[in-house]
């Protein structure tokens, strides 16, 4: 059987720390890679590199000779990244790698999307339809979703030139231990940790929210599979913010510190963004933990003691 060793890239991040696991379990060697050195860990060898520094990540593929290639990392600085003008350097940087993978032997690639690639005002969408791969419209609306279409876009096409199998894994909302700071459910659970007023919209707007180690595991499936072109990477399922952060307020036992209704909606916040993943239950995933498993799980890393649910 031949070797399947993976290169990780933002293996330190949210989702990429997320998929090492799941790939090991799955029989790879797995290179993880970060601009610090790391000791090795769990099975897990760690490589310094950079993908903003396109000879740094020249020399780690030519040393390492992976046959698949994880791609997570991207800019992620909390309320920056949407309209910082990063974005372009992460897709210059995210090509030349594509291009050096195949250079050194890489046959799969996979790399990570988002969901607000999608029109979220497209009209389906406002009458609560999933967003469908081939079916709803992508136009973005903000210089991060509009430089990840781009990239993928063009990812597709260079991967079609350089015989690469390659998928694109558009992933919804992920939440859980380690989610960035700021990001909504995390706000929610600390906050109901320090004890305080929880202040948030009426809440209407409806996510797919997937735990992060079940979007790890979708993303370490879709690089075991054969799937390829666009893929989203959710639940299926649609929640509303005002349920979610309910649900929250009941497990650590603070209903009273959720105000809902007590912050205007967001300009631009979209009203729905579900994911349609019939072409992830074709290669087998679904989710193993249910949205109150996975907040019960957000609370536990908060030190919260987690209330019996109703």
């Amino acid at each position: 059987m031949a070797i399947k060793r993976v290169v990780v890239t933002g293996a330190r991040g949210f989702l990429g720390s997320q998929t090492l696991p799941s790939l090991l379990d799955r029989g790879y060697e797995v290179f993880a890679l970060s601009r610090e050195v790391v000791s090795a860990d769990h099975g897990v060898t760690w490589v310094q590199g950079d993908i903003l520094d396109p000879r740094s990540m020249q020399r780690v593929l030519e040393n390492i000779r992976p046959s698949h290639l994880l791609h997570c990392a991207w800019i992620t600085t909390p309320g920056h990244f949407w309209s910082a003008a990063e974005n372009w350097d992460w897709v210059a940087a995210s090509l030349f790698l594509a291009r050096n993978f195949a250079a050194c032997g890489g046959k799969r690639l996979v790399a990570v999307g988002t969901c607000v690639e999608y029109d979220i005002f497209d009209a389906a969408l406002l009458r609560g339809e999933p967003c469908r791969e081939d079916v709803t419209p992508l136009v973005p609306h903000t210089a991060y979703g509009q430089a990840k279409h781009g990239l993928g876009r063009m990812l597709h096409h260079l991967s079609a030139h350089l015989h690469l199998s390659m998928a694109w894994g558009r992933v919804f909302q992920p939440y859980g231990e380690g989610e960035p700071e700021g990001k909504l459910l995390s706000h929610v659970a600390g906050a109901l940790a320090r004890n305080e007023p929880v202040l948030v919209t009426s809440g209407q707007q409806k996510r797919d929210f997937i735990e992060a180690r079940d979007a790890g595991r979708a993303l370490a499936i879709l690089l075991d599979s054969d799937l390829q072109g666009d893929v989203n990477i959710g639940t299926g399922k649609g929640t509303s913010v005002a349920e979610a952060a309910r649900l929250l307020g009941h497990l650590a036992g603070k209903p009273s510190l959720i105000r809902l209704g007590a912050l205007p909606v967001r300009a631009g916040d979209p009203p729905c963004l579900v994911a349609d993943t019939q072409r992830m239950q074709t290669i087998g995933f679904v989710p193993l933990r249910t949205l109150e498993e996975g907040l019960r799980h957000l609370l536990s890393v908060q030190g919260l003691t987690i209330s019996e649910a109703s």
